[in-house]
This record gives C-alpha cells, sequence and structure tokens, in this order.
C-alpha cells in the first residue's frame, strides 16, 4: 500500500513503514510512516475528526482540574521571549488559560477552539472567544489583524499541517511571530508510546529538524527552537501509563464484571449487565459506578504510583539530560517575513 505524500514536504522519496494502529473510539485502523526527505512521522488515512470524538475519547476533559496559567511552561516561554504586546490569536485555546495570561501581561487576546465544551469556559472567564473550524474562523478574519498567532499542542492535531499555515499566514502580520509546542518524537520512548500520541488524536509527530525546516519552507524565520526535559514526573507519568495502569485495569475490569469480561470499565458500566458470582459485591461495583469516583479512585492510584516510581523516573531524566534533543516536549519561536 503506498501512502499519500508527507503532510509537510509532500516528498516524493518512498516513505518508511513505522507501525500500526486501531483507534479504540472510532475503529479505524491507522498506518504511520517516516518521510524519507524531512523526517516527519505521519499517518494514512490522515481525515479529521470532530468534536465528537473528543468528547467520547476524554469525555470529562471540561471538567479536569487544570494548572493555573502562571504555572503553565508553554506560557512562560512565550510571555518572556520580550514581544512588545500587540493582537494574539490563540489557535485551540481551550479553556482560555493562556488567554488569560497573556491578557495580563497587555496582550488583546482572541481565541478559537473547536469543542463547545471548552469555550463555554473560557467565555465564562470573560474571554473573546468562539467555538469554530479553524480554517472557516480563520478566513473570516481580517487581514494582517495579528501581531502573534500560538499553536499550543495543536499542529500535530492537524491532518494537513501546510493547510493550517497557509490559513494563518494571511491574517498575522508581517514580521509577526508564532509560537508552536508539541511532543519531541525523540523523546525516550523506553515504555512504549503514549496512548495520546497515535491518531487521529495526533496526526503527526516532529522533531527538531522537522519542524525547523517545515517552518522555514512556509516563510517562517526560526528565533527559538528547543527541546524541554524530559522531567521527573513524565518520565513517571509515561511508567504509570506504560507499564502499571494496563495491568491495573485489567484487574479492575476482572474484579467488578469478572474474569471474561472486555472492553473499558466506562463501556462495561454503560451495558449495565450484571455480576457474575465471581465478580466483586454489588456496593463496591455500583459506588464505582459514578464516573467521578471512578475518576477519583484512579487519581490516588496513580498518585501513589508515581510516589513510588519518582526515583527511578529521577535516575532516568538525569541520563536523558546528557542526550541531546532528547526532552519531552518542543518550543519553538518563529517569525513571519515572507
Amino acid at each position: 500500500m503506498t501512502p499519500r505524500a508527507c503532510p509537510s514536504c509532500e516528498g516524493s522519496r518512498a516513505a518508511v513503514f513505522v507501525e500500526e494502529r486501531r483507534d479504540h473510539v472510532g475503529g479505524v485502523s491507522y498506518r504511520l510512516y517516516r518521510c524519507s526527505q524531512c523526517g516527519l512521522v505521519y499517518c494514512d488515512p490522515r481525515d479529521p475528526v470532530g468534536p465528537e470524538w473528543y468528547e467520547k475519547a476524554a469525555p470529562r476533559r471540561a471538567v479536569e482540574t487544570r494548572s493555573a496559567p502562571r504555572r503553565d511552561a508553554r506560557f512562560a516561554w512565550f510571555l518572556g521571549a520580550g514581544l512588545p504586546p500587540g493582537r494574539l490569536l490563540d489557535v485551540g485555546c481551550g479553556g482560555g488559560g493562556f488567554m488569560t495570561a497573556a491578557s495580563a501581561r497587555g496582550w488583546t487576546a482572541t481565541g478559537v477552539d473547536y469543542e463547545e465544551r471548552m469555550i463555554a469556559l473560557a467565555r465564562a472567564e470573560g474571554r473573546d472567544a468562539y467555538c469554530q473550524d479553524f480554517r472557516a474562523f480563520l478566513k473570516g478574519r481580517s487581514a494582517k489583524e495579528f501581531d502573534a498567532v500560538v499553536l499550543f499542542d495543536v499542529l500535530e492535531h492537524d491532518p494537513e499541517p501546510r493547510g493550517l499555515l497557509a490559513a494563518i499566514k494571511p491574517v498575522l502580520k508581517r514580521g509577526g511571530h508564532i509560537a508552536v509546542t508539541l511532543p519531541n518524537e525523540s523523546r525516550p520512548a523506553w515504555f512504549g508510546r503514549e496512548d495520546f500520541d497515535y491518531p487521529p488524536h495526533h496526526f503527526t509527530r516532529w522533531n527538531v529538524d522537522a519542524l525547523r525546516s517545515f517552518l522555514q519552507r512556509e516563510g517562517f524565520t526560526v528565533v527559538d527552537l528547543r527541546t524541554v526535559g524530559p522531567s521527573v514526573r513524565w518520565f513517571s507519568e509515561v511508567m504509570f501509563y506504560g507499564l502499571i495502569a494496563p495491568s491495573a485495569v485489567r484487574a479492575a475490569r476482572r474484579a467488578l464484571f469478572g474474569p471474561q469480561s472486555e472492553g473499558t470499565l466506562t463501556d462495561l458500566y454503560a451495558v449495565a449487565s450484571p455480576a457474575p458470582p465471581d465478580a466483586a459485591p454489588d456496593g463496591l461495583k455500583i459506588y464505582l459506578a459514578d464516573p467521578a469516583r471512578r475518576q477519583r479512585a484512579a487519581n490516588i492510584f496513580k498518585y501513589a504510583c508515581r510516589v513510588l516510581t519518582y526515583p527511578v523516573a529521577a535516575v532516568l531524566a538525569l541520563a536523558c539530560r546528557l542526550r541531546p534533543r532528547s526532552g519531552e516536549y518542543l518550543y519553538c519561536l518563529a517569525r513571519y517575513d515572507a
């Protein structure tokens, strides 16, 4: 099977097959390839998904506890770059945390996201936020309207990143800046890739060279490009999700619904099948039927495991600091000169 052309460079060289993965939400199988020209990892097919997919994949996203804007490193990197405040567009603004931080530093911030539940949170904070498809929103804005555009963990979600930048450039002033953050494809994957780093959640994976060359081809001059981490916290997280969580979920499923049960706990509770004789007592099963209680129990278990894995995580993080470009995240600030 011949994959579609690379969405970054449209390279004509043969792509290298990486792996295949089936999306448990939509049931679609995706094949991932590495571009032989620019190094980007991308998938085929790469048809976009709408807010319905995210509502199924992360039903509690709008009520999850989030770090205060002042503690988000992505925001600090941009706001500490010394750019003069002006008009700013936050593409994929979520609940408006960055807009709040930027407004406090003198920026006039506008945001767009395609999840209504997140835009409701941003508007509740008084933010100028819109629920709309990104390209449709950008098409309706004035030419050269913004001094800066931020894409915090957005580019990897778009199946056609060149198309997204083509829609952004008309609304960005000449000499304006774009800030991009995304997971670093070159980060350690000793415990497996995180579930979120697969399509259709992430359509692409970027490393330093792939991101730099992409932005340069699109008419940007890279001002700052760095990898961040990996941190002790990040290592403890991937150890939990890669090593501990799968076994814990299987054990919980069998304890609550019996040894022959399959699927997620959410799916099993949705069908509300009666417990077999060897399943958990009804009291525990009924107590955990509430998604909020299940989440609280999972969080307590997760934090306990993180405490136990911190010593190992600290050693791994220190070792990786000696490897160039192995941080968990990429941050890039680029100037539009075209």
